[in-house]
């Protein structure tokens, strides 16, 4: 009897192995790219899977990841966190040694900006791969001279992730317009002038902005004839047709001169967020508002957010804390994430369960925000994507 016909082979059909590898973590796919040029090809180079991948929601998933940056501006730091096991765990930290004011982008399907003055950096929070964008459209030598601004889309028909940039001079009122086109390989990115709004903006640059539905849209201000105040708008960028269009804010919405009123997604719309004291009540009220007809512009009534009582008697939120507050859906269950300043508390993080209307305070992360180096208002809360794609 020969002794190899005992022994047993076995097969894995490649479909078999591709489920299995869509629902693994993407620190594991890094070190299984190793494995074979297969699985190097399967998983660094097809779109299809990383796509997939990316749509998997993997159970223990952190729910949320958070930045923090220092007060120098010369180092930002991610955090993914799990709100059931209230675990904290580090992601990737950024430093910069030799200019100062690094500014982050907000994140978009687990890619980031990282800008300054001389250059701007794309980063893949779950791979740890960078990728430094081409230089600039403009001739202007004095770079330290240029106020930026960095923001990242997907155009779902395309399948590519472009990256919006505006910047001006620091004694100009004039705003230029480019996009950035990301491969997968360096000789593929492309960088190309875009025609600007014809809406006028205003001095500051934008102060929020998120991709929904192949658009990017950014909350702005606008600066209207024979008035000496700017108005927020929100601006949106097609990411596969490359225009501009301008999104006025709702009527019902009374907002004061550079007042920023977040804009967030809410079941595959825009919405914005904005908080108001009544007081009659003595309470703060966040009130969602969500975009159901873009065309038409058509603004309905999401919600109203009653925030808890806090502190001793006449000491609630403080009034003010918008600027520092962040509001995003995480799960299908509607869970909306608050980010708040408390007075004599410091940072705070809470849950808010739309369907329930209870909120949870996320305490255990309080011994994040008690490193004195770190700046309260550069504090800020992000979706968690895992995504496996491979940078120029």
């Amino acid at each position: 009897m020969n002794s190899n016909s005992s022994k047993q082979e076995f097969f894995l059909s490649h479909d078999l192995v591709y489920g299995v590898l869509t629902w693994l973590p993407a620190k594991s796919l890094m070190r299984f790219k190793n494995v074979c040029k297969l699985w190097n090809t399967q998983i660094a180079h097809n779109n299809c899977f990383i796509e997939c991948h990316k749509n998997r929601l993997r159970p223990g998933t952190p729910t949320f990841s958070i930045s923090c940056q220092t007060k120098n501006l010369r180092q930002v730091s991610f955090f993914s966190v799990k709100e059931e096991e209230k675990d904290i765990v580090h992601m990737y930290t950024k430093r910069l040694e030799d200019h100062p004011l690094l500014r982050v982008s907000c994140v978009f399907d687990g890619l980031v900006c990282f800008f300054n003055r001389n250059n701007a950096t794309i980063c893949n929070l779950s791979t740890h791969e960078c990728f430094t964008l081409p230089p600039p459209c403009h001739n202007y030598p004095f770079t330290d001279y240029l106020v930026s601004f960095y923001a990242i889309g997907y155009d779902p028909m395309d399948k590519l992730y472009k990256v919006l940039h505006i910047w001006e001079y620091v004694h100009g009122d004039q705003k230029f317009y480019e996009v950035i086109t990301l491969s997968t390989t360096h000789n593929n990115t492309t960088r190309r002038k875009l025609n600007p709004p014809p809406w006028v903006l205003g001095h500051t640059m934008p102060s929020h902005n998120i991709c929904i539905n192949g658009t990017i849209y950014l909350a702005c201000f606008t600066k209207v004839p024979h008035y000496q105040y700017e108005f927020q708008i929100i601006l949106g960028f097609d990411v596969g047709d490359e225009k501009f269009q301008m999104l006025r804010l709702p009527n019902s919405l009374h907002f004061a001169k550079y007042n920023n009123i977040p804009i967030l997604e809410l079941d595959g719309c825009l919405a914005v967020a904005q908080l108001k004291y009544d007081h009659r009540k003595l309470k703060h009220e966040i009130k969602v508002m969500k975009l159901e007809d873009v065309e038409n512009e058509i603004w309905v009534t999401e919600s109203t957010i009653v925030l808890p009582y806090q502190g001793k008697p006449g000491k609630y939120f403080a009034p003010h804390f918008l600027a520092s507050v962040h509001f995003l859906t995480l799960t299908s269950s509607g869970e909306i994430m608050l980010l708040m300043e408390v007075y004599n508390q410091g940072l705070r993080v809470l849950s808010y369960d739309r369907a329930t209307k209870i909120f949870t305070d996320l305490d255990f992360m309080n011994e994040l925000f008690k490193d004195v180096s770190i700046r309260k208002s550069m504090v800020r809360i992000h979706n968690y994507v895992e995504n496996i794609m491979r940078l120029p």
